[in-house]
C-alpha cells in the first residue's frame, strides 16, 4: 500500500467518523448512552472503542506510553466529551501521517507491546490498514444499533466517499 492510498484513507476514516458523530449528535441521549448488547456495548461505548483503538495505535506508532489512551478514554464520558477526544486523536493522527507518512515508511517496522505484555513487529502500513478496517468494522456495528433504535444512520461506505472526493480531491 502506498503512501498517497494510506493517506485517502485515513481522509476517509476520519470523514466516516465525522458523519457518525454529526448524526449521533442528533439523537436522544437515552438512545446515545444505551446498552445495545453490542460487542463494545452500545452506540456511545462503540465509538468511544473506535476513538481509543485509533489513539492507542497512534501511541505505538509514536513509541508514547500506553496511559495516554487510557486517560483520554476516562474524560470521554459523555457526548461532548468523546467528540472533543476524537477531535484531539484526529489532530495528533494528522500530524503524525503529515511528518512521517512516505512509501518508505509504510514499510518499516516497529515493534510493539500489547497490554498483555504480548510483542510483535509489524510494518507501519500494515498496523495503519488494519487501524481503518477495525474502525469501518465498529462503525457498522454503530449503524445497526442506531438502526434499532429508530434512527437513520450516515452513510459511510467508501464508494460515497470516493465519489464525493474523487481521487486527488481535496476533501
Amino acid at each position: 500500500m502506498t503512501a498517497s492510498e494510506l493517506k485517502r484513507y485515513f481522509d476517509y476514516n476520519s470523514w466516516a467518523n465525522g458523519r457518525m458523530f454529526a448524526t449521533l449528535g442528533t439523537i436522544p441521549p437515552a438512545d446515545y448512552s444505551a446498552d445495545g448488547k453490542s460487542s463494545h456495548g452500545g452506540i456511545h461505548a462503540t465509538m468511544a472503542h473506535i476513538v481509543w483503538a485509533q489513539h492507542l495505535w497512534l501511541l505505538r506508532w509514536t513509541a508514547q506510553p500506553h496511559d495516554d489512551a487510557v486517560e483520554g478514554l476516562k474524560a470521554a464520558d459523555s457526548f461532548d466529551g468523546l467528540k472533543a477526544y476524537w477531535q484531539d486523536v484526529e489532530r495528533g493522527t494528522g500530524a503524525f501521517l503529515a511528518a512521517r507518512l512516505s512509501d518508505a515508511f509504510a514499510l518499516e517496522t516497529f515493534t510493539m507491546n500489547t497490554a498483555k505484555g504480548d510483542v510483535f513487529v509489524h510494518t507501519y502500513g500494515e498496523a495503519m490498514l488494519h487501524l481503518l478496517n477495525h474502525s469501518t468494522h465498529h462503525r457498522g456495528q454503530v449503524v445497526t444499533l442506531l438502526r434499532q433504535a429508530g434512527h437513520t444512520p450516515p452513510a459511510t461506505d467508501f464508494i460515497v466517499y470516493a465519489r464525493k472526493f474523487p481521487a486527488g480531491g481535496i476533501r
